[in-house]
């Protein structure tokens, strides 16, 4: 796989943009199909959209390795989440931190074992088992930043995404102090600069919504599905600082380019549905309202 295309999909996968991540891993382009970092990011990115076929799919073409099996564990977990079977989710867990225990220190994709358990364990609400795994608190080796930034970076996102989830702001700002330290020009870095800044709200809130624009206004991406968690989140920053007018205007539009490239989308459903419920009870209402009137 070429450097550019592995950047590229590296940064669908960062800003969120699954669908593309998703896309561009299951390509049958020979460079991208033999390649068993885009198998893995591929996977992940199915998992994030609940599409469990995809993501096993991609992880059969995938050398064997812990962090294909962690995945695949994921993928088990993920299920039995669908199926709100609690013994089989814990018995995925169980697995995960069965190959955490056996994974070799200093394995290329060790990393993606960590994020992978604690991905689980934050499901279940065991949110501080999940930040041990993530080494919240315990300090990055400088070894770790200076040579596998990409996992430093991933375990701090997903670390400050938990942390903001039990209201402990305060600590995902050392994470991401921590971090800003080696990298203040990556995009996760920045990501999470902004995830805080729509917690803070104030001036950090409209530091926020410039990151958020500036990514969607990427050349690369404007107007494309590749752009909807970036307008997302500029709406989003829109919202905290009163623009209720540009937020709802920014999510029309981040919506209509979710439909056109994945028209069954999860969030498109849920909203379909929800819009379907608001009609119904405005009509009763309606309806109630012409009744005691008569």
């Amino acid at each position: 796989m070429s450097d550019d295309a592995l950047f590229t999909l590296q940064s669908h996968f960062h800003r969120g943009a699954y669908v593309s991540a998703l896309s561009l891993a299951s390509s049958s382009d020979a460079s991208l199909s033999s390649s068993p970092r885009a198998a893995l990011y591929g996977a992940r990115a199915a998992l994030a959209l609940n599409d469990v076929s995809s993501a096993l799919s991609l992880l059969s073409s995938s050398p064997p390795s812990s962090a294909a099996k962690a995945l695949r564990s994921l993928v088990r977990f993920t299920q039995a989440n669908q199926l709100a079977d609690e013994g089989a989710m814990e018995s995925a867990i169980g697995e995960m931190e069965q190959i955490k225990d056996e994974v070799v220190v200093g394995e290329p994709e060790e990393y993606v074992v960590d994020i992978a358990l604690a991905t689980a364990l934050a499901q279940v609400q065991r949110y501080e088992e999940a930040l041990i795994h993530l080494g919240v608190g315990e300090g990055r080796k400088e070894i770790e930043w200076c040579v596998f930034r990409e996992r430093a970076w991933l375990r701090t996102a997903l670390a400050a995404n938990i942390l903001l989830r039990i209201h402990r702001a305060d600590l995902a700002q050392k994470e991401y102090a921590a971090a800003r330290q080696w990298a203040d020009d990556s995009l996760l870095i920045q990501l999470i600069e902004a995830y805080l800044g729509l917690t803070s709200g104030g001036r950090a809130a409209q530091q926020a919504y410039y990151v958020y624009d500036e990514l969607a206004a990427d050349p690369a991406y404007v107007a494309s599905a590749t752009a909807v968690p970036a307008l997302v989140g500029k709406a989003v920053a829109m919202l905290v600082q009163g623009d209720r007018k540009g937020a709802a205007e920014t999510l029309m539009l981040a919506k209509g380019l979710l439909r056109a490239a994945a028209p069954t989308h999860e969030l498109l459903a849920r909203h379909d549905a929800a819009n379907e419920a608001f009609d119904a009870a405005l009509l009763r209402r309606e309806v109630e309202g012409v009744s005691l009137g008569a």
